[in-house]
């Protein structure tokens, strides 16, 4: 073997071993943060991104949900509706009749930088789906469901 191979033997051999100890830092840290999240959530802790449409983020405390009067009393609305026999169509129409922004609009509304892949056209309108989302989103019985 000539000295260069020898030196290209060697420098590969601590690439490779650079490599192993950089992944197993890697894991060790995602195992870390995967801990630390399982724990927020066993203590009840919110922890995504945005809250769900009738709650906001407590300014004091970001892992805390507090009631977004404004939306909650539309999520209310819904509620009532469809437990007056109303199809999720029919409240969805009465909510664009109404002229109430959907979820999305309303959260940047309240300068929220928010998107989704949902896209809305030049008015945005209550679909049947996120009516659905709603009635069926285990956070308006006071369960708080992530991780899922």
């Amino acid at each position: 073997m000539t000295v260069q191979q020898n030196r290209m033997m060697q420098t590969r051999s601590l690439f490779l071993f650079k490599n192993l100890i950089n992944d197993a830092y890697c894991r060790d840290i995602s195992i870390k943060i995967r801990s630390q999240l399982d724990v927020k959530r066993k203590n009840g802790q919110f922890i995504g991104s945005f809250a769900g449409y009738g709650y906001q983020k407590d300014p004091e405390n970001k892992n805390h949900l507090i009631i977004d009067e404004y939306a909650a009393d539309i999520v209310r609305y819904i509620f009532n509706l469809k437990m007056d026999g109303y199809s999720s169509q029919r409240i969805a129409e009465k909510l664009n009749e109404m002229g109430v922004l959907p979820p999305m609009e309303y959260k940047r509304s309240c300068g929220m930088n928010y998107n989704s892949g949902f896209r809305s056209g030049a008015k945005p309108k209550w679909a049947v789906t996120t009516v659905n989302r709603i009635l069926t989103n285990e956070l308006y019985t006071g369960t708080m469901v992530q991780g899922k």
